[in-house]
């Protein structure tokens, strides 16, 4: 067993270290150090619904907060069944934490991105871009604290739209959105949502028990008064609404860390985790 453990440590270990070369590597293969705008404001975030994108509209909302932290916005021509392309949107803390994004990005490219400027697009104060048979299909760029990425989706043989989106002009307008956006001084003083309260309202001296339900005490606000949506990392257990509560579940004992994401309408996530103890 001690062997094992000292395998998996030492694998884990690995593993991290060539992440970090491998991040390393990409910061010099695009010039990381002369990357401009390390010195920006930190902006509330962008609001995407003041973004005029015609002839498109959203299709759906997709949320990787747990994994990438990000938000995947998928937009069709006005009536159509089938994505035309999507952009991804993240705000990060700081602005260092934003351009850390873009190298994650980078790095997990198969080919070098050309920087956007070489074929025809300024956006953003980081941006790399690249072409089709001549035409524009994906863009990534940060702007001051805000990481954004335009792809072209594949258009199905059937398909009546033959024309590809302009993602050059997609990116300037999320682009102009951002610089219009307010400024943040210190990372405390984004307008992110409020988590106030979130805890297991077992009765007192009372454990929480195997496959018995649990009421959760939520509550959580915006500043701006936004809407938000509410995310469950729910750690193995399970986490659901009845009759206009909210409850936790697990089915065997053991140690469930959940936790909850909170986004609003300029991408700006709070979270709030909470370990619950299960016994038998």
């Amino acid at each position: 067993m001690l062997k094992y453990l000292v395998c998996v440590v030492f694998v884990l270990l690995s593993a991290a270290a060539l992440a970090d070369e491998m991040l390393d590597k990409t910061k010099q293969t695009y010039d990381f150090e002369k990357w401009p705008g390390k010195d920006g404001a930190l902006k509330q975030g962008v609001c995407m619904k003041e973004v005029d994108l015609p002839p498109y509209e959203v299709m759906s909302v997709r949320s990787r907060l747990f994994t990438s932290g990000g938000t995947i916005l998928r937009y069709r021509v006005k009536g159509a069944g089938k994505p035309a392309f999507e952009i991804a949107v993240k705000v990060l803390d700081t602005v260092g934490e934003a351009h850390e994004e873009l190298v994650r990005f980078l790095s997990g490219c198969t080919m070098k991105v050309p920087r956007g400027d070489t074929v025809g697009l300024q956006a953003g104060d980081v941006c790399f871009a690249a072409k089709d048979k001549d035409v524009l299909k994906a863009a990534v760029f940060v702007r001051n604290n805000v990481f954004v990425r335009v792809s072209a989706m594949p258009a199905p043989a059937n398909s009546d739209v033959k024309a590809s989106p302009d993602v050059a002009q997609i990116a300037k307008k999320i682009d102009t959105q951002v610089k219009q956006e307010e400024e943040a001084q210190k990372p405390q003083d984004l307008n992110k949502p409020v988590i106030s309260e979130f805890s297991v309202l077992s009765a007192a001296g009372e454990s929480v028990k195997a496959d018995t339900p649990v009421e959760v005490s939520f509550k959580v606000s915006d500043p701006e008064g936004e809407k938000m949506q509410v995310h469950f990392d729910e750690g193995g257990g399970m986490v659901y609404e009845y009759e206009g509560k909210r409850y936790f579940k697990a089915e065997k004992p053991g140690k469930y860390t959940v936790t909850a994401y909170v986004i609003n309408e300029h991408f700006l996530v709070s979270r709030k985790s909470v370990v619950i103890q299960v016994e038998e």
